[in-house]
């Protein structure tokens, strides 16, 4: 899904507290991903609920759009437990725990699932919608590498001073791609630790957003 920066749900947005000047404001990265249906980064939410009482919430926002071409806003908490919404095994949970991907056929629809820990909600996208660029960091991917990446597979690749990066798709991040050196791991943060780590951000940036209902 790809839709255009004057058709995002800008009301909606308001209601949260996000005026049009900042949402246009957005990083570039972040501004793609949200147009192309992905989550924003982390944001620090304070709105007071139906019976009147102010609640803190980390959560990421991103729209959709449904068959008639309507686009909304969702919102997506941090959870303490995975919502184990695709009916996945508990071996596929723990492989998405490990930094893993999985393809996974749901309604005869093949779909690439990976787990965004930061708020432990599972991430899933058709494969045959997603795009590769055709480089990264200057260096022009084969097709051979680009169908690796779309199967969430991890690529390894040379920069200009002959050192190695690992690339790999991540549904999670606003730029849609992993890099890391060879002397990291493949990030098996702990969700509590991270959320409280961009609750502590937020407050420091002062990201408070305040929705009315």
């Amino acid at each position: 899904m790809i839709i255009k920066k004057e058709d995002l749900p800008i009301n909606q947005f308001e209601s949260l507290g996000i005026q049009k000047e900042r949402l246009y404001q957005l990083p570039k990265d972040e501004m793609h991903a949200l147009l192309s249906g992905y989550p924003s980064n982390m944001k620090f939410l304070i709105f007071r609920d139906n019976n009147g009482h102010t609640q803190k919430l980390n959560a990421k926002l991103s729209v959709y759009q449904t068959n008639d071409g309507t686009i909304g806003l969702k919102v997506h908490p941090y959870r303490k437990e995975i919502k184990n919404d695709m009916d996945l095994s508990q071996k596929e949970i723990e492989r998405l725990k490990s930094g893993e991907s999985l393809n996974k056929t749901f309604n005869k629809q093949h779909y690439l699932v990976q787990l965004d820990q930061s708020i432990n909600e599972l991430r899933r996208v058709k494969m045959d919608t997603i795009k590769v660029a055709g480089a990264v960091d200057s260096t022009v991917l084969t097709e051979a590498q680009k169908e690796a990446l779309k199967a969430g597979k991890t690529i390894s690749l040379k920069d200009s001073e002959g050192k190695v990066k690992h690339i790999k798709l991540d549904l999670t991040k606003p730029s849609g791609i992993r890099i890391e050196s060879p002397n990291q791991k493949l990030e098996k943060s702990k969700t509590h630790d991270l959320a409280e780590q961009q609750h502590n951000k937020a407050n420091r940036q002062q990201e408070h957003i305040r929705m009315k209902r």
